[in-house]
C-alpha cells in the first residue's frame, strides 16, 4: 500500500490544490521537460557567463538592505578545497537560511562577475548530507553528467526543485514495487511497452531522452486504456 505523502505544512495546500496526497500520486506527476544535468565543478573551475554546479561548505551568510530600494540581499560565501564563491540572492532571503553555516550544499546558476569577482545570481541551493569532500573539490559520488533533469510545472508556493526532490526521495524500490500495474504483461510486451516501476523511474530519472519517450508512450497508452475501459 502507498504511504500518505508526508509535506511541510508551506506546500500542503498547493500539493491538495493538484490532488496530491500519497506517495504514488506524486510519483505520477511527470514532468514538463527536461535539461542535461550539469555536472559539479571545482569552484576554481567555474567561468563568468556560464552555468555551473557548485559543492562546497557554507562559511557565512550575511543578510542586508539595498541602501536606495531597500530591497532584501542576502549573500552566502561557499567553500571548497579550491576557493570560494559567493552567492547573491535579490527578495528571496529566505534560500540563503536553508543550509546553516558549517553544513555542505550545493548552488547551480549563472555565473557573473563584478569588479572582478565571480558569484552566482539568484542560484538554486540544495542542502547536502552524508557527503565528503574530495581532494579535488568534488563531493565524492557518482555525477550524473549526461543525465535528464527533469523540470517539474510549478504551483503557488512549490518549485520545481521541491518536486524534484520530493519524487527522488519516494523513489525507491519498496514504493515502486508496492504500485499496481493497471496493464497486463501480455500488453505491455505485444506493444513494447516498459512495465510500472520502470517507466516511473524512467520519467522522472532518464538516463537519456529514449527512456523518457518510452514511458510518456506508456502513461499515454495507459490513459487511453482507462478510458476505453471505463
Amino acid at each position: 500500500m502507498v504511504e500518505m505523502l508526508k509535506a511541510r505544512s508551506k506546500q500542503r495546500p498547493g500539493l491538495e490544490k493538484i490532488g496530491i496526497k500519497t506517495s504514488e500520486d506524486l510519483l505520477r506527476y511527470f514532468p514538463s521537460r527536461y535539461e542535461t544535468a550539469l555536472p559539479a565543478r571545482n569552484i576554481a573551475d567555474i567561468v563568468a557567463g556560464e552555468p555551473a554546479k557548485v559543492r562546497g561548505v557554507v562559511r557565512k551568510i550575511n543578510i542586508t538592505k539595498a541602501w536606495l530600494k531597500k530591497i532584501p540581499i542576502a549573500e552566502l560565501i561557499l567553500e571548497d578545497p579550491t576557493g570560494t564563491v559567493k552567492a547573491i540572492w535579490y527578495h528571496q532571503v529566505f534560500l540563503a537560511k536553508k543550509v546553516p553555516i558549517g553544513q555542505a550544499a550545493e548552488l547551480k546558476g549563472m555565473v557573473s562577475e563584478r569588479k572582478g569577482e565571480r558569484y552566482l545570481a539568484n542560484p538554486e541551493i540544495t542542502p547536502i548530507a552524508g557527503l565528503e569532500i574530495g581532494k579535488v573539490g568534488l563531493f565524492e559520488e557518482k555525477q550524473m553528467e549526461g543525465f535528464l533533469e527533469a523540470v517539474y510545472p510549478e504551483v503557488r508556493g512549490i518549485s520545481s526543485l521541491w518536486f524534484r526532490h520530493a519524487i527522488r526521495k519516494v523513489l525507491t524500490p519498496a514504493v515502486l514495487t508496492s504500485l499496481q500495474d493497471p496493464i497486463p504483461e501480455k500488453v505491455l510486451q505485444h506493444y513494447h511497452l516498459p512495465n510500472l516501476p520502470t517507466a516511473i523511474r524512467w520519467i522522472h530519472m532518464p538516463p537519456k531522452e529514449a527512456n523518457a519517450l518510452s514511458a510518456r508512450k506508456r502513461f499515454a497508452f495507459e490513459e487511453v486504456l482507462v478510458i476505453q475501459l471505463a
